[in-house]
């Protein structure tokens, strides 16, 4: 790795010591621009320009990293990018329980999948959303919405907006997901979401074949326009930083399952599109009859 001293390889071991977790993967083999003279100091400044760019003076203890030291490592083509969290303690057993997904689909007449809406800030997502719960909830369904302001109230209240703390967003909503899903419930979501990679992983974790993209369309012409909480505005002043279509990109989905034109198409044409896919999809997923009678 061009630039970078053996003097200060880090192995994932001595990152442990200091007291990282395995969260984020740092790779500096030349790809990502300027090599990193210092790893120690350039843990330091990350892990303490967390919250918006705040410095809190004193050691995170949120979304540490640990540094590949590039030897016998898997490559990663540079950049910055978080792996699945992997468990630091080796003494721990997955614990099987004695009720399967089957059979909870079997108690609730219907299985648990992930409907997981992308797209930028304005585009609609809460609002199809909420309206996508209420609907599935008066249908009889067990169903669940987690919006992306909200879990930034709680489970990701430590999170900024940095590329890696988005990622560690997505990851965490990710593995939440998944525990509706495995439960038997309808999980929405309502995330901008803006990395694909982020997205695909989101997909990898969710039960196999449970997991339906949703890709909010509208123009970003259209979302500054509607702009209804102000964000768009601040944004191009400057006075919100990191912020999607403005000063941080949005990686539109390539094949989602769905595509909603939410400039031309109204919420309950929308909600109507979803409904539509997921009974489509659970003729495939369980076998059972689609709206229509008949099976796909």
């Amino acid at each position: 790795m061009s630039g970078y001293a053996p003097r200060v390889q880090w192995k994932r071991t001595d990152l442990k010591r200091a007291g990282f977790r395995a969260h984020t993967v740092l790779d500096f083999d030349g790809n990502s621009g300027a090599p990193i003279s210092d790893p120690a100091r350039f843990c330091w400044n990350l892990n303490t320009s967390r919250a918006g760019g705040r410095r809190s003076g004193a050691m995170s203890s949120c979304a540490p990293v640990f540094l590949l030291d590039g030897f016998g490592n898997t490559r990663l083509n540079g950049g910055i990018r978080h792996c699945m969290s992997e468990p630091l303690s080796k003494n721990i057993f997955w614990t099987q329980g004695k009720v399967t997904a089957e059979q909870r689909a079997h108690l609730s007449g219907h299985s648990g999948c992930v409907i997981w809406i992308t797209g930028l800030s304005a585009s609609g997502k809460s609002t199809i959303a909420t309206e996508l719960e209420r609907e599935l909830f008066s249908q009889g369904k067990f169903t669940y919405l987690l919006d992306g302001d909200n879990t930034r109230h709680g489970l990701c209240s430590d999170l900024g907006f940095s590329p890696e703390d988005r990622r560690e967003n997505i990851r965490r909503v990710g593995e939440v997901v998944r525990l509706f899903a495995d439960a038997g419930i309808i999980c929405i979501t309502a995330f901008i979401s803006p990395y694909r990679s982020d997205r695909e992983e989101a997909r990898r974790i969710a039960p196999p074949g449970k997991f339906i993209e949703v890709f909010v369309n509208a123009p970003l012409e259209v979302c500054e326009h509607r702009d209804p909480k102000g964000l768009y505005a601040r944004a191009h002043t400057g006075e919100i930083k990191e912020f999607t279509g403005v000063s941080a990109p949005y990686e539109p989905p390539v094949n989602p399952e769905l595509e909603l034109h939410t400039d031309k198409l109204s919420v309950a044409e929308c909600v109507s599109a979803i409904l539509a896919k997921l009974d489509q999809m659970s003729a495939i997923i369980d076998g059972a009859p689609a709206a229509d009678g008949k099976k796909d």
